[in-house]
């Protein structure tokens, strides 16, 4: 969500947030809110963007042009939502009611589940899906916030993009705080079980992954005073179903 200021004498705005978890653009700071309107001071310059706990945001490099960006490697933002009851009524999560995301839910009811699509085609004069590349994601996160899975699922993959769009990074936000944590990086994953708490008090990610007939173990760090799992190093073809398991060992 993007609020901008619409006036030149002030620099307040009061947008409106629908109940559930949100979280700046810019430092991944939290802000909880039961569908309230929420003022906020913004300099000038800034612009405020929010993102809502539920989805999953494909985000790309800079560039002065939208040509340059097109193909650019892709960063993905899995965005956890609030915690509530099951059967609890309240707003529509994103991608709530498509197929892919309603059955994810559906199968992990006591899972924070983070759904998104990266969609692509080929400036065809028809979009249909023999000429686009269409990729869900679905991230599931349990109530902890100490392990998760991120998996992918390919509904459309024309072949003149298949080898045009890799996904190089994701980064997990809303994770439980450990402000005296330390930031490490581990390459191997984890060999020996441990309880939550043990986890929490070590903070060393462990990331595997799967894609096609390569698999492997990636590089991760935890920032414990942002709540942010960062892994990097990855080279995943968007059009290649592919799976991450992440837990902290």
């Amino acid at each position: 969500m993007v609020s901008p200021v619409t006036t030149n004498v002030s620099n307040v705005i009061e947008p409106h947030f629908t109940a559930g978890a949100w979280y700046s653009a810019w430092d991944f700071d939290r802000l909880d809110s039961t569908g309230q309107t929420i003022s906020m001071d913004v300099p000038l310059g800034d612009i405020a963007v929010h993102l809502r706990g539920g989805a999953i945001v494909p985000m790309q490099q800079y560039a002065r042009v939208t040509r340059d960006v097109r193909w650019s490697p892709v960063s993905l933002v899995v965005v956890l939502p609030a915690e509530s009851p099951a059967k609890q009524p309240g707003p529509v999560l994103p991608y709530a009611l498509d197929e892919q995301c309603a059955n994810a839910r559906n199968s992990n009811p006591h899972m924070l589940v983070s759904c998104g699509l990266l969609y692509a085609d080929d400036d065809a004069p028809e979009v249909s899906n023999a000429d686009s590349l269409q990729t869900w994601f679905i991230a599931t996160t349990n109530k902890e916030g100490d392990s998760g899975t991120i998996a992918s699922t390919i509904t459309a993959a024309a072949t003149a993009l298949k080898e045009k769009l890799r996904i190089t990074q994701i980064e997990i936000i809303g994770l439980p705080k450990h402000p005296s944590a330390t930031t490490t990086t581990r390459r191997s994953p984890a060999t020996v079980a441990r309880t939550s708490m043990e986890a929490w008090r070590s903070d060393r990610p462990a990331v595997s992954f799967s894609a096609g007939s390569r698999s492997g173990a990636a590089q991760a760090h935890f920032d414990g005073s942002k709540g942010v799992l960062k892994v990097t190093g990855l080279n995943l073809l968007a059009s290649e179903p592919f799976s991450i398991n992440w837990h902290m060992a």
